[in-house]
């Protein structure tokens, strides 16, 4: 007769033979990519343990935020302040401007964009302004010279330009300088005595970066020419963030915003001889 195992003995072979939990893996390998490492995690399995698929993780990109264009116009048109024609009507109320001393407007002044027709086929287009003694307030020769394109030959246009006033303008503190005025009535010299015309400053200023002075003139139109705008330069041509600044200025002037958008850069190549 065979002896029975103990009991204990019975219960502990049959809790080893029923009871099988699935075992936990590490796995002791690190795969790394070119942008970060991975570290496994543990993971239940009945066999060998089998390596995770690599996941790809990308790192979110940087926002780059970039300002309304309408914000970019307000803040760039506040760096110009011009004033409305007195001839024309404004949607807002027009700024009062000092006008320049005569010794800072005088000298000779590049014309670098313009509205005027006849200049797109001239370059070279030159402005002196030289004040006339014993005159008060004081009175200006108005010299123009240009070239026509394909051609050395220099023209010239002469007038004396006679200061009026027009509203918005303030007293200016000159130091002892005279004043110039923000507007004249142009008349022709000579076989141009017959043409006349009126020509307003809207505003004038120097660069910060280069110390460059800068003019905006608003000239009315005339049996020959059209309404327009001109800016003047003193050295050179503008940098392209003046001429954008005072476009911008421009298209808050009423029907002066309209000519804003027929400005066209003159021909500057210095290849003139005085």
């Amino acid at each position: 007769m065979l002896e029975q195992p103990p009991r204990s003995r019975q219960t502990a072979i049959r809790v080893r033979l029923v009871v099988r939990e699935p075992r936990i893996e590490h796995s002791k390998t690190f795969l790394q990519t070119s942008t970060h490492l991975l570290v496994p995690k543990p993971r239940y399995t009945q066999g060998p343990a089998q390596p995770r698929p690599v996941e790809h993780h990308h790192t979110p990109r940087r926002r780059t935020i970039i300002p309304s264009q309408a914000w970019l116009t307000t803040t760039t048109s506040r760096m110009f302040t011009l004033r409305a024609p007195s001839t024309l009507p404004s949607t807002t109320p027009s700024p009062s401007i000092s006008p320049p001393t005569i010794p800072w407007l005088s000298g000779t002044w590049n014309v670098t964009h313009s509205t005027l027709p006849m200049w797109r086929k001239n370059r070279n287009v030159r402005i002196t302004y030289t004040p006339i003694p014993s005159t008060s307030p004081p009175q200006l020769d108005d010299l123009v010279t240009y070239q026509a394109i394909g051609s050395d030959k220099l023209k010239t246009v002469v007038g004396i330009d006679r200061p009026f006033e027009v509203p918005n303008t303030t007293p200016s503190v000159t130091g002892g300088e005279e004043s110039a005025s923000m507007a004249y009535h142009w008349r022709g010299k000579g076989w141009l005595m017959v043409a006349s015309s009126k020509w307003e400053i809207l505003g004038y200023g120097e660069e910060e970066s280069t110390g460059n002075k800068w003019v905006v003139t608003y000239f009315a139109a005339t049996l020959f020419t059209p309404a327009g705008v001109d800016f003047y330069s003193k050295k050179g041509n503008l940098t392209p963030q003046t001429v954008e600044g005072i476009k911008a200025a421009l298209t808050a002037l009423g029907d002066v915003a309209n000519l804003a958008g027929e400005l066209f850069e003159i021909t500057m190549d210095g290849d003139r001889k005085d």
